[in-house]
């Protein structure tokens, strides 16, 4: 970033340099200076409930955000809400942000539930087991 004003506002975390130069004698000095980010990361859990009705989209994700702020949330289908409810199984992603430029990014997958049909969770979302994949 090059500027020639005494101050900068509004930027991003970094290491800056500075170089000034005395217009009457032409000595200089430079300095560099860093710029720290206090901003906090947030984390997203969830937990889903699965479609369990053929006909109904009927799952839900219920999500947590930590630090506790006030934040905005915009979901993959379009929806603006903390939490989705009566949706069908699939995969969703939202974008939480506090506003500015701090964002964080998740999927989050509904499942249909099947009586016969078992599930594992990991850490990308809820899969079936590999024994009772259908072919």
């Amino acid at each position: 970033m090059a500027a020639t004003t005494e101050d900068l506002s509004g930027i991003a975390a970094g290491t800056f340099s500075v170089t000034v130069t005395a217009t009457s004698s032409g000595c200089t000095a430079t300095t560099t200076v860093t710029v720290t980010n206090n901003n906090p990361a947030i984390n997203i859990a969830g937990n889903t409930n699965p479609v369990t009705s053929c006909t109904t989209p009927n799952g839900s994700i219920d999500i947590t955000i930590t630090p506790s702020n006030t934040y905005t949330f915009i979901w993959s289908n379009g929806a603006t809400t903390e939490d989705l409810v009566n949706i069908a199984a699939g995969t969703y992603s939202v974008t939480v942000s506090a506003g500015g430029k701090l964002h964080e990014y998740g999927h989050i997958y509904s499942y249909q539930q099947h009586a016969d049909t078992q599930f594992d969770r990991y850490p990308d979302g809820l899969h079936l087991r590999p024994e009772q994949r259908r072919r």
